[in-house]
């Protein structure tokens, strides 16, 4: 089933066009979003209540890290809403919980309920 509702944002052109293809191939372009510009600017989208966000930016795009981190997710979730960030450092964010994998780190923080 997966989710009922996705939003996918990338500045890169190209990529924005490899996951319009993949939604359209799988038969959920109905259920996607797919915007092409600066995160920052984008995301949320207006009215948007996320359950899940995962942030991958390159790890030299240091602002990006920046901005996901300093966002106020308790008031952008929805309701148990999580928020995954990967990086390639332990950011060491109180409230915020952290595993490495490889050379990578997943940060993550969840809403609680309410």
């Amino acid at each position: 089933m997966g989710a009922p509702r996705a939003c996918f944002v990338d500045r890169d052109r190209r990529s924005a066009v490899l996951v319009s293809g993949f939604l359209r191939v799988r038969g959920a372009q109905g259920r996607a979003d797919v915007l092409t510009g600066d995160v920052e600017r984008l995301f949320p989208p207006s009215g948007a209540r996320p359950v899940l966000v995962f942030i991958d930016p390159p790890y030299r795009e240091l602002y990006l890290y920046a901005w996901s981190w300093s966002r106020d997710w308790g008031s952008i979730l929805a309701p148990e809403g999580m928020v995954f960030v990967e990086s390639g450092h332990d950011p060491a964010l109180e409230g915020w919980s952290t595993r490495r994998y490889g050379d990578s780190y997943l940060t993550w923080m969840r809403k609680g309920p309410g």
